[in-house]
């Protein structure tokens, strides 16, 4: 079964609910981002947070100070990467952090296929209807570029603890909430270690995602939210979909 991480969380409403539904962990934003928060919020969100549940830091570009300070305050369990952090960074940091600490590396996904030669009305066909196969062969060129450029990233960050692959989108410098087309992803094998998939991941297609994918964790925060604010019940009713699929 897929683990849920739930992120951007910002008010102790958002914190009442997943101890409520009981993810596998949950996310604080410290990039400059509309879901960001201070570290004096983030730490007041964790002491309301259910010991059993870890909360991830995403970070973008941040300095290593600044989230070993988070770390060792034990406002944040997990580190997540989402800027241009390179090998030297991770083992940097990693020497910083205590002993254990996972570091995550997010892997930015290309959503727009039309700079891989499809055309703009094509690419907006990547329907949810579409299997993993017939995806490969409609966009066969684009898939292998992009696969091709997922694969050299992944060998770029050997060494995070686990990859998140999310949605990449000119001009944002995070998750996007955009779909990319699950065909370009490698293979388990190829990928090698934990993953979770972000970028778009909602009820429109989080069947799909753990039928044609099966991966070990899957970020959502867009989809649980209404008018830009997490929305409880929606929390509830994705942890019980993921929680109660069978593939």
């Amino acid at each position: 079964m897929s683990k849920i991480k739930v992120c951007g969380l910002r008010r102790p409403e958002d914190i009442e609910a997943v101890n409520k539904c009981k993810p596998d962990c949950v996310g604080f934003v410290f990039a400059n981002t509309r879901r960001f928060v201070s570290d004096e919020l983030a730490a007041d969100l964790k002491s309301k947070l259910s010991d059993d549940i870890p909360a991830a830091g995403v970070f973008v570009n941040e300095p290593m100070e600044h989230i070993e300070k988070l770390v060792r305050s034990g406002t944040i369990d997990i580190v997540q990467l989402h800027g241009k952090e390179d090998e030297a960074y991770v083992d940097h940091l990693r020497r910083m952090l205590p002993v254990g600490v996972p570091i995550w590396k997010a892997i930015r996904v290309e959503v727009d296929l039309t700079r891989f030669g499809v055309q703009a009305d094509e690419a907006q066909e990547l329907s949810m209807e579409l299997t993993l196969e017939e995806e490969r062969f409609r966009y066969a060129s684009a898939i292998v570029q992009l696969n091709s450029e997922i694969k050299r990233l992944m060998s770029e960050n050997v060494f995070a603890d686990c990859f998140l692959f999310d949605s990449k989108v000119k001009g944002i410098p995070g998750g996007s909430g955009q779909n990319f087309d699950l065909a370009s992803l490698p293979t388990d094998e190829e990928i090698g270690k934990f993953y979770f998939l972000a970028g778009g991941v909602g009820f429109g297609n989080i069947e799909r995602i753990l039928r044609q994918r099966n991966p070990y964790g899957v970020d959502i925060s867009t989809a649980l939210e209404t008018d830009g604010y997490k929305d409880p019940e929606k929390i509830e009713r994705m942890v019980n979909i993921i929680r109660n699929y069978v593939n």
